[in-house]
């Protein structure tokens, strides 16, 4: 550790009624919106996404022996429709637990390949943001690898360790519990599936919004790989590689690395030295080893590491000493990618390692059960030095080591004998521990202000559930299902102030909570060709500590959980062969006891406070198409609407929180744009024997987004300044060349090609010391990928 930085820890570390307010020219964007999109003929590029990427001959779908509208496990990669004239009726999602055609799932689900993300030159899972509708995923405030995940309004932006999240993160069916590390690089994977809506019965907690199930791509039958090396401005170098076969008839394995490093978009004007740069190595063995025809095992092993510099944002607000002395006036006009920092010291040791395994054992127990088991262990490190006032003047420097792990074990049964009756059940388990250590400086805010802050907590939790689908008549199933959770954390704070007498040394506390996840879904299959449900679920998000309480004054420290409850219908269409397709969502949710930061005093008095705010309500539409009009062009578009408001929001800084004077439900919440849109193409030029030529690009546009909760004056009512990002438009394009026999590619990708700057998320502390800082998405960039196939 630097002088003059002190010591890193040696411990490394409510449903009531409600009245929707639908107001008349709110109404009228939602009915024009959707008139639009159905008469426009625009299309949805997920909604047709091939599933490429070899299987294990036994499959869920069929030792489950799936729902009767389910499809039967494919043996070979579905055609993508841009390319091989084959419809989207063979893409398979997992979205019930079970293997079924994206177009007889009533889920809002949107599925993305391997071919499609490379497509949108996805480099991490923030690559997909603007094609699905109503979807927010970008880096997290403060560090590289933060996943700030919203769907539909509902998401947790903080990474602090004590602060569960609000949309659940799957790979290969192992839940990843901190957002911290979650912005997984997009390499070696089959699918991304992304389910919108909350997904309590059958995923559990912490799913209240909606889940993202990553699936990593399964060994091949045949020795097959794939090695792809990118080039692009900012210096960067991007290697992946992977390789897959059988070593014995049982016995197949996959191989794949991940390297990637690029310089940063932000200058310190004053050194020189970049920052917001990417230093990733990662890389994933998988197993898949078949003893007999009943029983599958695959094992995943992954390690990912990265070292980056700082991440910098721009101070949006005057920086302010204890003595209300001005230190910075903020910058005028959009980020120009330049900024100072106080933390010049540390700009290579922030470090992150991320690693485990997941082990799933399938086994067929009779010709109507199967068993399945998941298993997982993982682990996760990371030190991050983060400069919250992104100025030269230390007032919110932060250091943050964090040692966390995280056990769970599931056990699900299936069953389907053919019959009207089928199922799926199961038992889960997770034990989770977490070590935090922060260092705070402030010394520019108060002479020698220096606090360590360790943190401790364990989580056990505990659910079993079970799905039942039965049929009503042929075309008609009715989906009830229920899940109970029982979870029990243990926690313990000591907090440690240099330059003040303040300290903080909380006792142990324990809590416990309980909930009852149902769900109901009625589902008509007409024909082949539609598809249309109706649904009624409940989501879950866990209580806990507050983790940024630093006096007595801030107790309790406790918050409950957040409850949802949502109803939704949908409809899906599959025409022409599956040449045209079309998928359509409505929903209404009532979000109740809403976990909200909120700062109260100022100067040495203030205090952050997390309290469960009140009630918000959300309701909204999504659309997707997917046209191909000719077996060249494929055309794609997706539409989201959302109205969001809080019916309730009582505000503890201005007590009583009883009198209704002091209601900010006027407040706009966060990161929930009341429009998000993408319009994109590909067309693919045949060029005889010398292969063929994909021209493709896309446009997206998000409508004005709060990028925190604490967003506006009080009194006033007026935004504060870069707590919000206006409407903005993004264009991105694409030209890639493919050998006659598949075997070699050349890319070339610019994304942001108007240079739009744009904020993606931003903190709010204002009363310590005025901080406000925002941070940007990536300016214009360009990349050249060279690939070969063997």
């Amino acid at each position: 550790m630097k002088a003059g930085w002190g010591l890193l820890a040696s411990q490394k570390s409510r449903c009531g009624g409600m009245i929707m307010r639908m107001r008349a020219s709110r109404a009228a964007i939602f009915v024009g919106g959707v008139s639009l999109l159905a008469l426009s003929g625009a299309g949805v590029a997920a909604s047709a996404a091939d599933t490429k990427g070899n299987k294990p001959p036994l499959m869920m779908a069929q030792t489950a022996k799936a729902p009767a509208n389910a499809a039967p496990a494919p043996q070979s990669p579905a055609a993508d429709p841009a390319t091989g004239g084959e419809s989207d009726e063979k893409v398979v999602v997992t979205a019930r637990r079970v293997e079924e055609k994206l177009q007889d799932t009533p889920v809002a689900v949107t599925v993305f390949s391997e071919k499609q993300l490379d497509r949108l030159g996805a480099e991490n899972l923030g690559g997909i943001q603007n094609s699905v509708p109503n979807l927010n995923i970008v880096q997290g405030r403060g560090s590289n690898s933060s996943a700030n995940v919203f769907i539909r309004g509902v998401g947790q932006p903080d990474a602090l360790a004590t602060f569960d999240p609000a949309i659940g993160i799957y790979v290969d069916d192992v839940y990843i519990s901190r957002i911290r590390g979650a912005l997984f690089d997009v390499y070696d994977l089959s699918r991304i599936e992304v389910l919108r809506g909350p997904q309590g019965t059958l995923y559990g907690k912490n799913t209240i919004g909606g889940a993202l199930k990553i699936v990593t791509l399964a060994p091949a039958d045949e020795l097959a790989g794939r090695v792809q090396v990118g080039f692009g401005d900012y210096n960067l170098f991007e290697v992946k590689a992977r390789a897959s076969g059988a070593i014995t008839d049982d016995l197949k394995a996959l191989v794949s690395v991940y390297s990637a490093n690029r310089d940063g978009f932000v200058t310190d004007p004053v050194t020189g030295v970049e920052y917001n740069d990417k230093n990733t190595l990662a890389g994933r063995v998988s197993l898949y080893y078949t003893p007999d025809d009943k029983t599958d095992i695959r094992l995943n092993v992954d390690y990912t590491r990265e070292e980056p510099s700082l991440t910098l944002g721009k101070p949006e607000n005057t920086l302010t000493n204890a003595f209300a002395a001005v230190l910075l006036v903020p910058p005028a006009g959009d980020f120009n990618f330049q900024t100072q920092t106080s933390m010049t010291a540390f700009n290579e040791e922030n470090s992150l390692d991320h690693y485990g395994f997941g082990l799933t054992i399938t086994r067929e127990m009779a010709p109507s059960w199967t068993l399945k088991s998941i298993t997982s262990m993982r682990k996760l490190d990371y030190t991050d030095y983060i400069d919250i006032d992104a100025s030269q003047f230390r007032l919110g420097d932060v250091l943050v080591d964090v040692n966390q792990s995280q056990q769970s074990q599931e056990f699900q049964v299936l069953f389907n004998n053919g019959g009207p009756l089928r199922a799926v059940g199961g038992v889960y388990a997770l034990r989770e521990h977490i070590f935090s250590h922060q260092e705070a400086y402030a010394q520019d805010f108060f002479p020698g202000f220096i606090r360590f802050i360790d943190d401790d907590q364990v989580l056990t939790s505990v659910a079993a559930f079970a799905s039942v689908d039965y049929d009503l008549a042929t075309a008609l199933t009715l989906t009830a299902g229920a899940r109970y959770t029982h979870e029990h954390k243990r926690y313990d704070r000591i907090t440690t102030t240099v330059g003040l007498v303040t300290a903080f040394d909380a006792p142990i506390e324990r809590k416990s909570y309980n909930d009852l996840s149902p769900s109901l879904t009625l589902t008509w299959n007409p024909g082949e060709d539609a598809t249309y449900y109706a649904k009624v679920a409940k989501g879950f998000k866990s209580g806990g500590f507050n983790g940024r309480a630093n006096s007595a004054a801030e107790l309790p420290r406790t918050f409950e959980p957040e409850t949802l409850w949502s109803g939704e219908v949908g409809a899906k269409f599959s025409w022409l062969d599956g040449k045209l397709i079309l998928n359509s969502a409505f929903f209404y949710n009532q979000y109740e006891d809403f976990q909200a930061r909120v700062a109260r005093g100022s100067g040495l008095t203030s205090v952050f406070s997390v309290i469960n705010a009140g009630q918000l309500e959300q309701y909204g539409a999504e659309l997707e198409l997917f046209w191909r009009p000719v077996r060249a062009l494929q055309l794609q578009a997706q539409l989201g609407l959302l109205e969001a408001s809080y019916s309730e929001f009582f505000d503890p800084r201005f007590a009583p929180d009883s009198n209704p004077l002091n209601d900010r439900s006027w407040n706009t919440p966060a990161f929930s744009p009341e429009v998000t849109f993408r319009l994109g193409g590909v067309y693919t030029v045949a060029l005889d024997d010398a292969g063929s030529l994909d021209l493709g690009g896309d446009a997206s546009f998000r409508s004005e987004t709060a990028l925190a909760v604490d967003n506006a004056n009080f009194t006033t009512r007026v935004p504060f300044p870069g707590m919000f990002q206006d409407d903005y438009w993004l264009f991105n394009a694409r030209v890639a060349w493919t050998s006659e026999d598949g075997r070699y590619t050349i890319a070339v990708l610019g994304k942001n090609l108007a240079d739009e700057r744009y904020r993606v998320d931003a903190q709010e502390f204002s009363s310590l010391g005025g901080i406000r800082t925002s941070y940007w998405g990536a300016p214009r960039t360009y990349q050249v990928n060279l690939g070969v196939n063997f």
